[in-house]
């Protein structure tokens, strides 16, 4: 079997000279330069001191002595959504914005940052595509003209993106310096604005009644504004963002003779959606504290705007103890947000699941049943023959 990463041709290169860089990919005229004062503008060409090609570009990044370009160097191709291809990240190099700066050339004063950046990169959790914007829902995408409809093509057949959500956009602030230079209108820039979102990105094959082939695709998006280890963080905010926040999107796609079928169906988790707060010890069950009570006033009103569409939202944790303590005052949480668009659920897994009956789920699946078929799902017809995309609508 061929490995994917030697499929993928280095088509993005970077110039180093004394006092710039130049970031340029092959197939477009355009050619982008980066100062060591992080200007970008276009020049007359000068003579390189070192060449590197590079699969993407992942941001800008200022550590304590200095700032550094971090480049995607190794990649892995997972498969194609849509025929827009998905890659899992490998490896980032990190380039000093100094002159004559050189791959990998850490000051010592950054080192300790760089060796904790390189152990994040390297969970091979990071993923991207040149062409699908993995941060938003697939209705959000569907909805994004920049990505499917009459715009002009690239280059490379690709159609690029201009609205990624920030709130799983894992380099949203690391590409944030290319945002002020969209006034002045140079089309090169959106090669480099390349979104990654951190989590797993999961694709298979198979065929249905030996006629359609159907694609299933699993992705998971770690939300980026209150991310944190287990105990070590807890609760959410008083903007309502909630600890290890994650969206769990299940895309099928059906291909048929005439036309393309589209599903998606989304779930979240999260950490409960108050003030507390588990400070980690040695002890099997940590001491847990709710903490911020009279601020709680903002995160109704925030949790009860989010509210706003029909979710069902599941308690898993035990009846009994310190999980009893948060359950109590989470249930309370609840009733204060009046909304007929949600479903509430306290379900004890650990109790009703015990000595491996696991088949007692299907006790809340009995419960919650008509509600998951209200909620519904997202459907989209693509007409092969005219490349109609008709309107998506959402199925009861």
């Amino acid at each position: 079997m061929v490995d994917a990463k030697q499929l993928m041709l280095m088509k993005r290169f970077l110039e180093s000279y004394q006092d710039r860089i130049k970031i340029f990919l092959i197939d477009l005229q355009e050619q982008i330069h980066i100062e060591t004062k992080i200007e970008i503008k276009f020049i007359q060409e000068l003579k390189s001191n070192i060449s590197i090609g590079f699969i993407a570009n992942h941001g800008l990044i200022k550590l304590k002595n200095c700032s550094y370009l971090l480049l995607v160097t190794e990649g892995n191709m997972i498969r194609q959504l849509l025929q827009r291809t998905i890659i899992q990240v490998e490896q980032i190099s990190f380039l000093p914005l100094v002159p004559n700066g050189r791959l990998n050339d850490i000051h010592a004063d950054d080192q300790s940052y760089f060796q904790m950046l390189k152990c994040v990169s390297s969970t091979r959790t990071l993923y991207f595509s040149y062409e699908y914007d993995l941060s938003n829902l697939f209705d959000k995408v569907m909805g994004n003209y920049s990505q499917f409809g009459t715009q002009q093509k690239t280059s490379e057949g690709l159609y690029y993106y201009k609205i990624p959500n920030p709130r799983f956009a894992y380099n949203w602030e690391h590409i944030k310096f290319l945002n002020q230079f969209q006034s002045t209108n140079l089309p090169a820039l959106q090669y480099w604005q390349t979104i990654y979102i951190r989590g797993c990105v999961l694709i298979r094959y198979c065929k249905l009644n030996q006629q359609s082939d159907c694609f299933l695709n699993m992705m998971s998006r770690r939300e980026t504004l209150s991310s944190g280890r287990r105990f070590m963080q807890r609760g959410c905010d008083q903007d309502g963002n909630c600890t290890n926040f994650a969206e769990n999107e299940q895309i099928l796609i059906l291909n048929r003779s005439e036309s393309r079928d589209i599903y998606s169906f989304v779930q979240t988790r999260g950490s409960m959606s108050f003030n507390w707060q588990q400070q980690q010890t040695l002890n099997w069950v940590p001491k847990t504290s709710i903490i911020g009570v009279v601020k709680q006033k903002r995160f109704r009103s925030e949790h009860k705007r989010q509210l706003q569409q029909l979710q069902i939202i599941l308690n898993l944790i035990d009846k009994k103890g310190t999980q009893k303590m948060l359950g109590e005052y989470f249930t309370s949480m609840m009733s204060s947000v009046k909304t007929v668009k949600s479903k509430y659920v306290w379900f004890d897994f650990h109790h009703e699941c015990r000595n491996m009956k696991y088949e007692n789920l299907s006790k809340l699946l009995i419960e919650i049943k008509e509600d998951l078929k209200q909620s519904g799902y997202f459907h989209a017809e693509i007409d092969k023959i005219n490349q109609n995309l008709h309107l998506p609508i959402l199925l009861q």
